[in-house]
């Protein structure tokens, strides 16, 4: 699982993508407000961790970027709206514990399967980062 700040990258790079923009280092830099360097070591992390590709001075999310990024929306969506930042949603947050399949989740705990399951995962990748 990537770190916050890779999720960064990745959230900024699929949110350049849906714009049209060409995900360059100075682009990310200025878009997670870092150094040129810092931007350039955390795509270059992203890289050799399989989550990024460059491809002729850009950078693109790879499936399995793409596939974290999915991950972090839903696990993100489900924490804040379902269980919420109050003292019981953090109570069954914790009661439920990790959850490893997501799906199965939504599915078993509350009550979401087929097309609302299909189109909650739509919904999650269209929201910029």
């Amino acid at each position: 699982m990537p770190n916050s700040m890779e999720l960064e990258v990745l959230e900024a790079l699929l949110t350049m993508e849906a714009r049209g923009m060409k995900a360059t280092p100075g682009e990310v830099a200025a878009r997670l407000k870092v150094s040129l360097e810092d931007a350039e070591g955390l795509l270059k992390a992203a890289v050799g961790k399989g989550l990024v590709a460059e491809e002729q001075g850009h950078y693109v999310l790879t499936p399995k970027g793409l596939e974290e990024v999915r991950a972090h929306r839903e696990r993100y969506i489900h924490d804040r709206l379902l269980h919420g930042a109050t003292a019981l949603g953090r109570l069954t947050r914790a009661f439920e514990g990790r959850m490893r399949d997501l799906d199965e989740h939504w599915r078993r705990r509350h009550g979401i399967n087929g097309s609302a399951l299909s189109a909650l995962h739509e919904g999650f990748m269209g929201v910029e980062g």
